[in-house]
């Protein structure tokens, strides 16, 4: 999978993960009316912990300010996915630095995207450069018992199921524990010697 980027560490915005359907890149303004279309739509939403429903323009705006400055504070890398084939914004991918060495994975997918594979190249593109390039030792994601298509995904690439905990960062809802998966550089590495042989 390349990676290409100038000095991520002086131009941040540099940052491109380009996969076999995919390129993941840094969140920029104008991926504004796109991210606010995507995300007014309830039944990707309604899995997520931390997105405002309906989704205006302005919460885009928001996210968009938010990627840029934490981007800058070495606290997440957020990034837009869009497909090679029509340059069209399809989701996003995320880590949230907990430390220096672990984060927590979040990702979400326009609707007319699921069930393509799609989800799994992007969260994997995602775990990859945690551990390839941020050093991470272990990567932490959560998801509604009730979302299956998601425990599917963080299985499939690796991650196990850790049991109910306390959340890092409660949702929307009010819930202060849930479910929780977690995939050590172990285990990734075990899972690419295996796959790549």
């Amino acid at each position: 999978m390349p990676i290409t980027a100038a000095d991520p560490d002086k131009d941040p915005a540099a940052l491109k993960i380009t996969t076999e359907r995919l390129i993941l890149r840094r969140v920029l303004p104008e991926d504004r009316a796109e991210l606010a279309l995507a995300l007014n739509d309830w039944q990707v939403v309604e899995w997520l912990s931390r997105v405002p429903f309906p989704y205006t323009l302005n919460d885009a705006d928001d996210w968009i300010a938010i990627a840029a400055r934490d981007a800058l504070l070495g606290t997440m890398t957020a990034l837009s996915v869009v497909a090679r084939d029509d340059n069209r914004l399809i989701g996003s991918v995320g880590l949230i630095y907990n430390s220096d060495v672990e984060a927590e994975l979040g990702y979400w997918l326009r609707r007319d995207c699921w069930g393509r594979g799609l989800g799994r190249e992007m969260v994997a593109a995602m775990v990859d450069y945690g551990f390839e390039n941020m050093g991470l030792t272990g990567q932490i994601a959560t998801a509604r018992p009730d979302n299956q298509r998601s425990i599917q995904l963080l299985e499939a690439v690796g991650f196990r199921p850790i049991g109910e905990r306390v959340y890092i960062r409660p949702p929307l809802d009010g819930a202060l524990s849930g479910p929780h998966w977690y995939l050590t550089r172990q285990d990734w590495h075990q899972k690419h010697e295996t796959k790549h042989g």
